[in-house]
């Protein structure tokens, strides 16, 4: 699915990703409060992984690139990657936000059992909110300035996602 500004990636082994993705992740408790928010576990604070090189396999990573460098051109470099996690009946939550010096971000959904817990994104013309159709195994792509913004996990169900930053060259 793609809209004018943003496109999402369905991600074709999704399912190894999954498994090995959320193994390394239940070896982390790294909660994130701030005054306004709080997310249930993430890695934003700590020494983070190659999430990009570890998540995806090589035909997932090309096709990634591929849509990436339909929207930009140059050489690709990945300044940031994380895992955030939003707990059951949690609350926990990422207010709008957008990511600064940054020409694309992509967000992987991981897990997502509850369609109410989809990333939403300010459309920048009408400043309307938007919920893309995603699906779990889905990449969101869309610009750094794009706000967007985790609702508050009230559910019953976790959501598990791995976000990226890319920055072309």
């Amino acid at each position: 699915m793609s809209e004018y500004f943003y496109s999402t990636i369905k991600i074709d082994e999704h399912l190894l990703n999954k498994e090995k993705i959320l193994c390394k992740i239940s070896k982390i408790n790294s909660e994130l409060k701030q005054p306004s928010y709080s997310i249930s576990n993430t890695d934003w604070n700590l020494k983070r992984d190659d999430w990009f090189h570890f998540a995806f396999s090589k035909k997932d990573q090309s096709n990634i690139l591929k849509q990436l460098f339909q929207k930009k051109e140059g050489n690709i470099f990945i300044p940031n990657a994380w895992f955030n996690q939003y707990y059951p009946n949690s609350g926990s939550t990422h207010p709008f936000h957008i990511h600064e010096d940054v020409d694309l971000i992509g967000i992987y959904f991981v897990e997502l059992k509850n369609s109410s817990l989809v990333t939403t994104l300010i459309d920048p013309i009408t400043k309307k909110e938007v919920r893309p159709r995603i699906n779990e195994g889905d990449m969101l792509i869309c610009d750094g300035n794009v706000f967007h913004m985790s609702p508050p996990n009230y559910t019953d169900t976790r959501k598990t996602v791995v976000s990226f930053n890319f920055q072309f060259k």
